[in-house]
């Protein structure tokens, strides 16, 4: 015959879980969920407009064609760029698209 009524083997039972659910309760904090709003792009053109006479290094200098919108396909805007570079006076270095964007809840 059992001498422990159900009651007490299930409050034995679960005193560790119910603390642990109290502590964790404590703990938790409740996070937002973050939404990333793209915006509007800017094409940038390096271009090496001399050479430094101390040090021989390239100077570079920046061309910038701001509001590439934000839906612009990478591609599209690469070969804007590959078009804008024939029309340059200086060699071009490097092309860069720096993108931006807001974030939010």
């Amino acid at each position: 015959m059992i001498k422990y009524s159900i009651y007490r083997i299930a409050l034995l039972d679960l005193k560790p879980v119910l603390d642990l659910i109290g502590d964790l309760k404590k703990e938790v904090k409740i996070m937002a969920i973050v939404v990333t709003v793209p915006r509007d792009s800017a094409l940038q053109l390096r271009l090496v407009v001399g050479t430094n006479p101390v040090t021989g290094a390239p100077i570079v200098q920046g061309k910038t064609f701001n509001k590439i919108k934000s839906t612009a396909i990478d591609q599209n805007v690469y070969d804007v760029a590959t078009a804008l570079v024939g029309l340059q006076k200086y060699p071009t270095d490097e092309i860069r698209l720096e993108r931006e964007s807001q974030l939010t809840e």
